[in-house]
């Protein structure tokens, strides 16, 4: 669900479509659209998506001067939504199933 609802990258980052997306959904007026455009970062994979059979931590400043990770140029807040909204539906579906004792 996330995957369909991002348009500029396949997987959250930092500060991306995806993250911006959700934080216009869940609190608007703390996110500074006007910067956006300032600060695209990379494209990087998180730990969790890293096929490598090794993982070495580094600062995320040695990956990106910006803190961000991603173009949260196309961020909107009824992505958002639909991405809270599908993580929730994720998340309760996953408790009822009782994968945690």
């Amino acid at each position: 669900m996330i995957a369909d609802t991002l348009e500029t990258q396949r997987h959250l980052m930092h500060a991306c479509e995806g993250e911006t997306s959700m934080a216009l959904a869940a609190f608007p007026d703390l996110v500074r659209t006007e910067q956006a455009a300032r600060v695209v970062g990379l494209d990087i994979s998180l730990q969790s998506e890293d096929p490598s059979p090794v993982y070495r931590s580094v600062t995320f400043d040695t990956i990106t001067p910006s803190g961000t990770a991603g173009d949260a140029r196309g961020a909107s807040a009824t992505k958002g939504e639909r991405m809270l909204d599908g993580c929730a539906r994720a998340l309760a579906g996953l408790l009822v199933a009782g994968i945690w004792p």
